[in-house]
């Protein structure tokens, strides 16, 4: 493959794909986008490389993907325009020259009423007693500064909530050791609850979804 020769094979399909694909970015940063193209057909295709920056044409920052059709950004910031361009590469380490230049934003997906939401564990996951798991949720905004993260979990549905943890930090984040269990608990969710200094509460989500806790 003469990957300059072939560069103009690498499109970008974006159209509304860059704000369909927008994952849930965190409110003050943390936004990612993704995006997707048509792949190369040459035999010696080795993979591409993803550029970007907020400047168009000017790209602070660089990556290899390797052979993928599709790449998410993540650690943008919510509210910026960034600006993308792809460039293939062969087994022989030819690279071609820059792809049409596409460009997004990302943007908070959060309702503007919904004061916080747990992202991780959301439904799906299998955990493994007594390993380490780190609880994620990202906050929209409070009407009075957060003074204590209440952490909570269940592993029957929801009829009774155990203590996970309470923070005086809301840093989004959370090195759980999770509990052991004898056997498999199919039904467990995790909680956040957000308070004030007064102990009002500010915001509370939980897991959207059940995830799994098996034996070690």
């Amino acid at each position: 493959m003469n990957a300059r020769r072939n560069s103009r094979s690498l499109i970008f399909i974006f159209s509304a794909f860059l704000s369909l694909l927008a994952l849930f970015p965190a409110r003050s940063a943390a936004s990612s986008l993704t995006l997707a193209w048509e792949p190369n057909t040459e035999d010696d295709l080795a993979g591409y490389n993803l550029y970007y920056g907020r400047r168009s044409g000017d790209y602070d920052f660089a990556m290899d993907i390797g052979n993928a059709t599709q790449y998410t950004v993540t650690g943008l910031e919510s509210g910026t325009r960034y600006y993308f361009a792809l460039t293939a590469y062969d087994t022989s380490g030819n690279e071609s020259d820059y792809s049409e230049e596409v460009s997004g934003i990302p943007e908070s997906s959060l309702d503007p009423l919904e004061v916080v939401r747990v992202t991780s564990p959301n439904g799906g996951e299998t955990l493994v007693s007594g390993s380490t798991y780190t609880i994620t949720w990202i906050t929209n905004g409070t009407e009075k500064p957060v003074a204590k993260v209440i952490l909570r979990y269940t592993r029957n549905g929801g009829r009774t909530w155990k203590r996970m943890d309470t923070l005086t930090d809301n840093t989004g984040s959370y090195d759980w050791t999770l509990p052991n269990v004898r056997r498999t608990k199919t039904r467990c969710k995790a909680k956040v609850v957000l308070k004030s200094t007064n102990g009002k509460r500010l915001g509370i989500d939980t897991s959207d979804g059940y995830f799994t806790i098996g034996p070690n």
